[in-house]
């Protein structure tokens, strides 16, 4: 019996010193799991980030532009006069001689400016042949003046019948009820009236205000009346050597709407086509003349500042798949740009470069070849940068900060934020001039959302 007892009592402390091992190896994984805690929570204050060692290389940025063989200068025909686009005749890769008619612009309104200008002419001619025989048949002014009132008031009727008629033929006009040609008739008759009406008025006007300032002047009444009649002829005479002028203008302006070329070459582009109607100093035809072999291509804006003269470019033809390449230099880069459209239909602004292709190092067969392929499209590689042992960084490490470039670099393990000096930028590097030394790490992309001044990156 005591045996038994003994023997539990020492089954019953075993247990005890059991269940408390168990609670120290509890205890035991509890601290570690809190050690452990901790050391993910210290880890997780450092993120991860892409970084490369900065190291000098060799930089190049190829820019390659669609352009267009060509064998000349280019000659631009603008047009001279303003109106609707009446005939072309002539086609785009079309040869022209020099005094070849391209097109022609309707002359309509100039022809109706120039029969006013006419009508006008007359009419003065006759107010001056009236005014010397005024001076031979009356005794005083005031006689010459109640002649030319009365033909005023005249002349105030007529326009007042134009306008009716004017009016009303507007309105039959616009419910179909007469032509447009009769309509035309009518406003030149209106016009033609309201002419007539403001000459007579301001004649009228102009001989009061001379009679008066010769009254004015104390002068006796012969006197005053040869030079009332001496003014009276200088200002007829002025308005008709006006009038002489403005016919003169609209001849001009007529003879310019039968639009020529100076100089033979190839149609090159023909933009009159697209028109309807023309204003003077819009180009309405560009023409190639055969000179030496080139290239002409169109850059982007923010490229052609890059591109200089003499700069040496490579241009290649390709044609069923074989490629003939040829070199060349930019011989000039247009002071302007000119908006077009992209591919996407989207505005963009383009400049002009033309470059010449180095005939002297093709052999007879590129040359002949080259000389039958004007106009063909080729491509064209300029360079827009070139750089040996150089600094370059992925152009996601460089950032702007008030338009100061920086990048990330780590010290003691952490981000830090320095300035540097941006040479040139390709499309996927940045070339820095100052601020990073070989051997520094360098976060690729500063831009990453958990990336920031003095964080701890590993």
């Amino acid at each position: 019996m005591k045996k038994e007892r003994s023997e539990r009592g020492r089954n019953v402390r075993k247990t005890a010193k059991g269940a408390w091992k168990l609670k120290i190896a509890g205890l035991a994984v509890l601290l570690a799991a809190a050690a452990g805690g901790n050391l993910f929570l210290q880890k997780s204050d450092a993120i991860v980030a892409e970084t490369i060692t900065v190291s000098t290389e060799n930089v190049t940025d190829i820019y390659t532009e669609e352009g267009t063989i060509t064998f000349g200068g280019e000659y631009y025909v603008t047009a001279q006069a303003s109106g609707a686009v009446r005939e072309v005749l002539v086609q785009e890769n079309e040869e022209v001689q020099a005094g070849d008619v391209l097109f022609r612009i309707d002359s309509t309104d100039y022809a109706y400016q120039k029969r006013l200008a006419e009508s006008a002419l007359l009419d003065y001619e006759a107010q001056l042949e009236r005014s010397r025989m005024n001076q031979l048949m009356t005794a005083s002014p005031q006689e010459y003046l109640k002649n030319i009132k009365q033909e005023m008031e005249t002349r105030q009727a007529d326009y007042t019948a134009a306008k009716s008629v004017y009016d009303a033929d507007k309105v039959l006009f616009e419910s179909g009820d007469i032509s447009r040609v009769e309509l035309e008739a009518a406003a030149a008759s209106y016009e033609t009236a309201s002419l007539a009406w403001q000459q007579a008025k301001s004649r009228y006007e102009e001989s009061m205000q001379v009679l008066a300032q010769l009254k004015a002047e104390g002068m006796e009444e012969s006197t005053i009346n040869q030079r009332f009649y001496e003014a009276e002829t200088e200002q007829i005479g002025a308005q008709i050597e006006a009038q002489k002028t403005a016919i003169e203008q609209m001849e001009e302006q007529i003879s310019r709407c039968e639009v020529r070329t100076e100089k033979a070459g190839r149609i090159r582009s023909l933009p009159i086509k697209e028109m309807s109607v023309v204003q003077a100093g819009q180009t309405c035809a560009v023409l190639s003349q055969r000179e030496r072999a080139g290239v002409d291509v169109d850059v982007l804006t923010n490229i052609a500042p890059y591109i200089k003269e003499e700069t040496a470019v490579t241009v290649t033809l390709k044609l069923r798949g074989k490629e003939e390449n040829y070199q060349g230099t930019v011989r000039e880069v247009y002071g302007y740009a000119s908006k077009g459209n992209s591919a996407l239909g989207l505005e963009e602004y383009r400049v002009r470069v033309k470059i010449d292709l180095d005939e002297n190092v093709m052999d007879e067969e590129q040359a002949a070849k080259l000389g039958g392929r004007e106009g063909y499209g080729v491509y064209v590689d300029f360079c827009l940068y070139q750089g040996e042992n150089v600094i370059a960084v992925p152009a996601g490490a460089v950032f702007e900060v008030d338009g100061e470039n920086f990048v990330y670099r780590l010290q003691d393990g952490c981000a830090v934020k320095v300035p540097v000096d941006v040479e040139y930028r390709t499309g996927t590097q940045t070339v820095i001039s100052d601020g990073i030394s070989q051997g520094d790490t360098i976060i690729c992309q500063a831009d990453a959302e958990d990336i920031y001044e003095g964080v701890k990156v590993k």
